[in-house]
């Protein structure tokens, strides 16, 4: 029993351990909450990230206004609701720090459920400020050109939008002007992109420089801008501007030290004359541009009809040019188009308008991006640009396009340049690709790995598939980490000669060749050991199963496994930590499974298959209708159509009949998405409760006791510090019945441990006014003379008396006749019953069940206390008497120094109770200064009784025994780090010290008094060699040296305790 106490004591030990060190050393911001949301803990991250220190704000509701500015303090209480309900929430918010400056937080919430019960809230919080900027500065990008910072199309096209509103308020015209560059290719031809770029910053400069406020102006192409020209009251307003632009570009453009004479020509649309839509007024606006253009440099025009029977006549010019061509295009099994060097569609075939499922007058006459959205182009506009302009010949993209119908297909286009003799792009040849099956396909295969691949990294086991010869194909995530390789580093390597101990890898290739053959149960279970990157050996739980084809041969080896190396340990102490384990692999209530939309399982798990009687052939590929009866199938239906239909999760109450008898299932369905948001499957997880229902009545008294525990929890949280902060016994129990007082009111009370068959009273309040203190003190009585104690002792239960007088069992003595109500509570220590806490009250019908409930909570926390006390007093006894047998040891072979050691154990507490040091650090000090000459014990015992002064190698020598004494300690398990102060009693803070010249910090503070009062106790102590110095001598050596060889303040607390008035105090 104590073996198993003490392993039980020694893992919750690890877990508290490793859950401060995830805790504390987190990247984020953490902070943890109990169930009401009062702080119990805070990270390092955010006390940097919100500059709270914990003792600010500990024991202060989170909710309350310190990080929430006021807006949003429901908010945070919500967040705690749903985060104790659902088990975990995340939101992205404003918070606040101490400061009072607030910024965007991304905040998560996750219930902490210990043994099924929720203890407290974690919280996370991650700084969102830098990425806001990030989002904000892409949304600048996103609506502006990034060579020349001009309003792009986006922002163009929001423009129009609110001028066509104010025009039908107002009836004010605007004009969309189209202004393309004279000869500007040549710049980029003769001088490059980089020089031409600079150009157009100085063009954009200058457009923007001779508009009115109210217009924008906007690139929309290499050396293409147009300009909205708002409010115009009379129609010569768009001429005055047309006119002011082009006057600005007669003077020659400097750039560096080269000037460029630059023409442009322009264009204008009115709206709303010549037409209602952004991009039709573009076209028209392109078409008067051109028709300038025709004119000569520097020139501008006004649409017309005229204008528009001109440019089409030339587009149906070029089509009778190419007529000769349109039968072969037309055969073709591939789409093709061809453009002019406007990028005007001037030729289409049958199979593109097939594939775009458009009419020949829907494509002929158009801009390309009239067709296909210039935000279907999936790559960087700017190449797009360079292409038309002819700076190299072809380009493959591949793009999504959305038929009339709103189906979406997907696209590969090829780019054909065809130029004349001066290399000027003639036309544009395009041909058109339907993948859209080959997309489908492809991208239903990646789903399918990163659907498998994230399965596989969350899961908590290792998963590894090998070939036959063991070499590996896929490893998960849990796999990487428990080998410390990277996946890279594993994959394609052998199984047994790269991971598997030496010793092993004979025995590991028998079971491959069973594996190989189909000799090995799929669903055995077996240890084996791997070996990982840094030489550790990893004990792993495997079940191995293997890939076969159709034709059963078998093709690939795959196998799953648990780490179990800690869990072995304790397995080798409990023998019911290895049949627990045992039957967590080889039973699982737990059902798993996938849905398609269809209703038909796609997978399914072993626990799905077992539950329901049924091989998983007989279930993946089947519906519901084919498994279960059909109400329950018509059920169950309903249920994932809901699913689907809201798209969010389902938790249901299931009842299914599995071989005529009812089984009751907690079900939690999900939908699964695509990338479009849009569900493809329904994935499930189902725990048969059925015994959970059979239990209602332990359920209910759970429920009960949970209610009890959140309604006192103050109480009984106070009530546990006091129980944490006592080491004796009886003074805690004073304490106690004064604070039980506060929680139930009684005119006295008592608490009395059982010896063997006697009960003891250890501690008694308020029977003083009733003259019978000294009888109750001293009350030593059989608990057989006690029916009622009896009862409860035997029964392990508490009991209320409320009228003591009609009940036959309780025993009336002359000393405690004023008791009229009486309530006996159980003290319990595992399963046995260790004393009892009593309540009396002069009055009758006093106490209640709900007064029982409370100090029953107390009790068991009162008992845990005393065991843990007497634990700790055993354990202290033992150490001590080692420690004493040690120091007399030591004492014995060096006689000059006989009491040496208790005298530096006594100079060391009272300077570690002057500086008000806890219990556990002066204790940890005592036993050290008792222990810090051990290593003496070692040493040549001439050296130590030598009645001269020692040599310099005699001293060297000498010096060794703070290191012999840390060996002679380091494997003993002593409560506190007493090792440590033994090795570094002779280190200076200057570095001067031994053996390891450690300084300053580097010296635990607990070695700074032990090594303060060493030099105390050998200055002023007589040697074989010198006279004792006098005390005077000894602090002015000290205040001499302080904060050079010795601290500044152990030293003070000296002095202190030594004289309290001494004037020799350092400033």
């Amino acid at each position: 029993m104590e073996i198993y106490k003490k392993s039980l004591e020694e893992a919750l030990k690890e877990s508290e351990e490793k859950f401060k060190s995830l805790f504390y050393n987190s990247p984020e911001a953490l902070v943890y909450l109990d169930k009401n949301g009062n702080i119990l803990d805070i990270n390092p991250k955010f006390t940097e990230l919100f500059g709270y220190e914990l003792n600010e704000i500990k024991g202060k509701n989170l909710n309350s206004g310190i990080i929430h500015p006021e807006n949003l303090l429901n908010e945070g209480r919500k967040l705690d609701e749903i985060a104790l309900k659902t088990g975990y929430v995340n939101v992205e918010t404003i918070r606040k720090r101490k400061d009072g400056t607030t910024f965007p937080a991304s905040v998560s919430s996750s219930s902490i459920i210990i043994n099924g019960e929720v203890k407290g809230i974690i919280g996370l919080y991650i700084d969102l400020t830098e990425r806001k900027k990030h989002e904000e500065m892409l949304r600048y990008l996103a609506m502006h050109d990034s060579l020349t910072g001009l309003p792009n199309k986006i922002l163009l096209q929001d423009k129009f939008q609110i001028e066509k509103v104010r025009y039908d308020r107002y009836k004010n015209k605007f004009a969309v002007l189209f202004v393309d560059l004279y000869e500007f290719k040549f710049i980029n031809d003769y001088y490059g992109h980089k020089l031409g770029d600079e150009v157009l910053k100085i063009i954009s400069d200058m457009l923007q420089s001779n508009i009115r406020k109210s217009d924008l102006i906007s690139r929309i192409g290499g050396d293409e801008f147009v300009i909205l020209a708002t409010d115009l009251t009379d129609i010569k307003n768009v001429t005055i501007i047309a006119d002011k632009i082009i006057t600005s570009f007669l003077e020659p453009i400097k750039v560096n030290d080269k000037e460029f004479s630059i023409g442009i020509n322009i264009g204008i649309a009115i709206y709303p004359d010549d037409g209602n839509e952004l991009d039709d007024l573009i076209k028209k606006a392109d078409f008067a541009m051109y028709y300038a253009k025709n004119i000569g440099k520097n020139k501008f025009s006004f649409y017309n009809e005229d204008i528009l029977k001109g440019r089409l006549e030339e587009l149906k010019n070029i089509r009778k040019n190419n007529y000769r061509y349109d039968s072969i295009f037309n055969y073709s099994p591939h789409g093709m188009i061809l453009l002019d060097n406007q990028r005007t569609v001037f030729f289409a075939n049958n199979k593109f308008l097939e594939i775009l499922e458009l009419k020949k007058h829907e494509v002929l006459g158009k801009n390309i991006e009239e067709i296909f959205n210039e935000n279907d182009f999936n790559i960087d506009r700017y190449q797009l640009d360079k292409f038309f302009k002819g700076e190299f010949d072809e380009l493959d993209i591949e793009i999504p396009y959305i038929k009339k119908d709103g189906d979406k297909i997907y696209l590969k286009i090829n780019f054909y340049n065809f130029k004349d003799k001066q290399m000027d792009v003639n036309y544009i040849f395009l041909t058109l690709f339907d993948i859209t099956k080959e997309k489908i396909l492809n991208h239903s295969i990646k789903k399918e790995k990163e659907f498998l691949k994230k399965i596989l990294d969350n899961l908590h086991s290792i998963v590894v598939l090998e070939d036959l010869n063991g070499n590996v194909l896929m490893i998960n995530k849990k796999g990487c980490e428990i080998l410390g390789y990277n996946e890279d580093e594993i994959v394609g390597k052998n199984w047994i000669e790269q991971f598997t101990p030496d010793y092993y890898k004979e025995e590991l290739k028998k079971l491959y060749f069973e594996l190989k053959n189909g000799e090995i149960d799929k669903y055995k279970f077996h240890e084996n050991p791997v070996k990982t990157k840094n030489g550790e050996e990893r004990m792993i739980l495997w079940k191995n199963s293997y890939i076969e084809e159709d034709n059963g041969n078998i093709i690939n080896i795959l196998s799953s496994g648990l780490d179990i190396t800690e869990n072995l340990q304790i397995r080798n102490k409990l023998k019911e930590s290895e049949e627990l384990l045992r039957k967590v692999f080889d039973v699982s209530d737990e059902i798993i499974f996938i849905k398609d939309l269809d209703g038909t399982y796609i997978n399914a798990n072993k626990a799905f298959s077992e539950i329901f009687d049924r091989p998983l052939n007989e279930i993946i590929g089947k519906k519901d209708d084919e498994i279960f009866t059909k109400e329950e199938a018509e059920y169950l239906r309903e249920v994932d159509e809901k699913i689907i239909e809201t798209k969010k999760h389902q938790t249901t109450e299931d009842r299914l009949i599995v071989n005529g008898e009812e089984f009751i299932f907690n079900a939690t369905k999900s939908p699964i998405f695509d990338e479009n948001g849009n569900v493809i499957s329904i994935c499930g997880f189902a725990k048969n409760i059925t015994p959970l229902k059979e239990r209602e009545k332990e359920k209910e008294e759970l429920i009960i006791s949970l209610k009890n525990e959140l309604y006192y929890q103050q109480s009984i949280k106070k009530i546990s510090d006091i129980l944490n902060s006592f080491r004796d016994l009886n003074s805690l129990f004073k304490v106690i019945l004064d604070e039980v007082d506060r929680i139930v009111p009684s005119t006295s009370s008592n608490i009395a441990l059982i010896e063997g068959s006697v009960l003891k009273n250890m501690a008694v309040r308020g029977y003083e006014k009733y003259g019978v203190e000294d009888f109750v003190k001293n009350f030593k009585k059989n608990i057989n003379e006690f029916p009622l104690l009896k009862e409860v002792i035997l029964n392990k239960k508490p009991i209320i008396i409320n009228d003591t007088y009609k009940n036959d069992r309780w025993v009336i003595l002359k000393e405690t006749k004023f008791i009229k109500s009486h309530m006996i509570i159980p003290i319990i220590v595992g399963d046995e019953v260790i004393g009892v806490l009593g309540l009396d009250y002069d009055k009758e019908n006093v106490f209640s069940v709900s007064d029982m409930e409370k100090l029953t909570i107390l009790s068991n926390t009162l008992g845990i206390t005393i065991d843990n006390i007497r634990l700790i007093e055993k354990l202290q006894e033992t150490s001590e008497q080692v420690i004493l047998l040690i120091t007399k040891i030591s004492e014995f072979r060096d006689p000059y120094t006989t009491g040496h050691q208790k005298n530096v154990a006594e100079i060391a507490v009272k300077i570690a109770q002057k500086m008000k040091l806890s219990y556990e650090q002066i204790e940890l000090i005592r036993y050290a200064s008792l222990l810090h000459d051990v290593g003496k014990m070692l040493l040549p015992i001439e050296l130590l009784m030598k009645p001269a002064k020692l040599s310099s190698i005699e001293f060297e020598i000498i010096k060794e025994h703070t290191k012999i004494g840390y060996n002679l300690i380091k494997d003993i398990d002593f409560p506190y780090p007493i090792k440590e102060i033994i090795l570094q009693h002779h280190e200076r803070l200057d570095g001067s010290g031994y053996p390891s010249g450690l300084k300053k910090d580097e010296i635990i503070f607990e070695a700074k008094i032990v090594s303060v009062a060493d030099v105390i106790d050998a200055m002023s102590s007589h040697r074989p060699y010198r006279p004792a110095h006098k005390m005077d001598d000894v602090i002015d050596e000290l205040v001499k040296n302080a904060d050079i060889l010795y601290d500044k303040d152990v030293v003070n607390a000296f002095i202190e305790t030594y004289n309290e008035k001494n004037s020799n105090k350092i400033n």
